[in-house]
């Protein structure tokens, strides 16, 4: 049976995911990244190996053969599935990356983000920590969304930690030959269509999905297309 492990981006917990999961044909592990609502951490202190461990760790925890697991990462999540894969592939039988940061191989995440974006967030930021300010969050989570899923957008924003954004990313378990498909979404303003498609080119030749009516949070606004392309990838 496809197990869907599911890992949340900047500033949300596992629980930005409730809408999805109902939808997928398959068995499903929500992972929280440390310092969030299931995790207790100290976020200042917090690295991307910190988190890669806890995806690993989750995942042994499930013990779904490797072949049966679907890793999803989204948003900035995408750098922790490359390097879940670089230490522990044989763990994952293929990779979904929706909306993902992914920079160049050896650059970071904080110098191929949208300037805007980049600005909130390094103004949201001390002590190690960043938040995106409530307005700044509702023009580039919530511009796809009814009044309805904007407040659930909003409600479920915490904060996240400053320093896995400057962090020198290795895209080497990306290149592994672990199918990679890349869910690329056309109205999003958190990580606009050309900086996706520039993610994509600095993956190499992953297949590509499409839903061009959503914004950066698919799981919230258009679960029922996202599902679609998941339960495909995991019918496989």
């Amino acid at each position: 049976m496809t197990t869907f492990a599911l890992i949340h981006g900047g500033n949300y917990t596992s629980a930005c995911w409730q809408r999805l999961t109902p939808l997928l044909d398959g068995e499903v592990l929500l992972v929280d990244l440390p310092g969030r609502a299931g995790r207790p951490a100290d976020l200042a202190t917090v690295t991307l190996a910190d988190n890669v461990a806890a995806v690993i760790e989750g995942l042994k925890a499930h013990g779904a053969p490797g072949r049966d697991v679907v890793l999803v990462g989204h948003s900035v999540a995408g750098i922790t599935v490359a390097h879940v894969l670089n230490e522990a592939l044989e763990l994952v039988g293929k990779v979904v990356l929706l909306s993902s940061t992914i920079p160049p191989h050896g650059s970071a995440v904080i110098d191929h983000i949208d300037p805007d974006v980049r600005e909130s967030v390094m103004a949201g930021s001390g002590g190690g920590v960043f938040k995106i300010e409530d307005d700044v969050a509702r023009q580039i989570l919530c511009n796809d969304m009814d009044q309805e899923q904007t407040a659930f957008t909003m409600a479920g924003m915490v904060e996240d930690a400053t320093s896995i954004l400057a962090e020198k990313v290795d895209l080497s378990g990306l290149r592994s030959g672990v199918p990679v498909t890349y869910v690329r979404l056309g109205n999003d303003a958190t990580l606009p269509p050309v900086q996706q498609d520039a993610a994509i080119a600095a993956i190499g030749s992953p297949e590509v999905a499409r839903i061009d009516s959503s914004g950066h949070m698919a799981m919230i606004s258009h679960p029922t297309e996202l599902a679609a392309i998941l339960n495909e990838v995991g019918a496989r």
